[in-house]
């Protein structure tokens, strides 16, 4: 048991010196995207009132950590299948994150212009999110 352990641990770890190197996705436009959306989620959600703590403020950080979580889980994954239902999922996410900025604007969280603002960063990885997982389809037909 012991040594088919190792045996499974050397073979992911070859794979992923070989053909995915540990934190190439740190190097992608959209995942550092992701990660300054968050930071922006944590930062306007600071000042929303404490009653809305358990509610929209967890929904929209939980979401924008979402966006980020699953887009390095799919890329981690070996079959493009994974990694483009990964993606759809990350994708998902950003759309719930949209939303719940519409409705911090409509509660007076958040004003439009920070409001326009946030889902104009949306927009652009929405866009970068589709491409990636259109490019990822494109792969799996040409094999």
């Amino acid at each position: 048991m012991f040594k088919k352990y190792f045996v499974e641990l050397f073979h992911h770890l070859s794979y992923v010196n070989q053909a995915n190197p540990f934190y190439k996705h740190e190097k992608l436009n959209v995942f550092q995207l992701s990660r300054q959306l968050i930071r922006k989620i944590y930062t306007i959600t600071a000042s929303y009132p404490k009653d809305e703590l358990h509610g929209l403020v967890s929904q929209m950080r939980r979401a924008s950590i979402s966006v980020a979580s699953n887009l390095v889980e799919g890329l981690s994954r070996r079959s493009y299948k994974e990694k483009i239902r990964f993606l759809e999922i990350s994708y998902g996410s950003i759309l719930e994150l949209d939303l719940h900025l519409l409705v911090s604007e409509d509660l007076g969280y958040i004003t439009t212009n920070k409001c326009r603002s946030m889902r104009s960063d949306i927009k652009c990885l929405v866009q970068l999110l589709s491409g990636l997982r259109r490019s990822f389809i494109n792969t799996t037909l040409n094999q």
